[in-house]
Order: C-alpha cells, then sequence, then structure tokens
C-alpha cells in the first residue's frame, strides 16, 4: 500500500513539472510574438521589405529579432541602474 501511494505521489509532482515546463514554453512563445513597442510602423514596414529582398541577412531576421524576449536582460540591467540614482 505504501507503495502506491508513493508512486501516486511521484505521478503528481511529474505531472505538475510537465505542466510547469509547458506554461513555461507557452510564454516564450508568447513573448517571441510581442513586437517592441514604440518601434513604429514605418520601421516594421521597412524590416519587412528587407526580408523580401536580401537573402544574405535572412540569419538576422529568422529568429524574430524585433520581439520583446529578443532584447535579454539589457533593458532589466538599464532599469536597475536607473532606479539605483
Amino acid at each position: 500500500m505504501a507503495k502506491l501511494i508513493n508512486f501516486l505521489e511521484d505521478r503528481q509532482k511529474i505531472i505538475q513539472k510537465c505542466f510547469f515546463t509547458l506554461f513555461i514554453i507557452f510564454i516564450y512563445i508568447i513573448g517571441t510574438k510581442i513586437f517592441i513597442p514604440l518601434l513604429g510602423e514605418d520601421f516594421y514596414s521597412l524590416l519587412s521589405k528587407l526580408k523580401k529582398t536580401s537573402s544574405k541577412n535572412e540569419f538576422l531576421f529568422s529568429n524574430n529579432s524585433c520581439s520583446l524576449l529578443a532584447l535579454g536582460v539589457i533593458p532589466y540591467v538599464t532599469a536597475s541602474i536607473i532606479i539605483q540614482f
């Protein structure tokens, strides 16, 4: 009986970990679809023209380089420095 209870508890923990992982992946996918605010519509139209015309720069635009998560930690570090002063 104790083995059954331990198995069910472990199974529940594994299911929770799987759901957490799926949730983090979902957040990442949503974050890559959000464009950087305040860049302007003309910038995005120019960017789409560059994607269509140049095949040499394809590696620059293949990973949604204008998404919110593509910024990395630089905005966080800058905001931390500004708030400290």
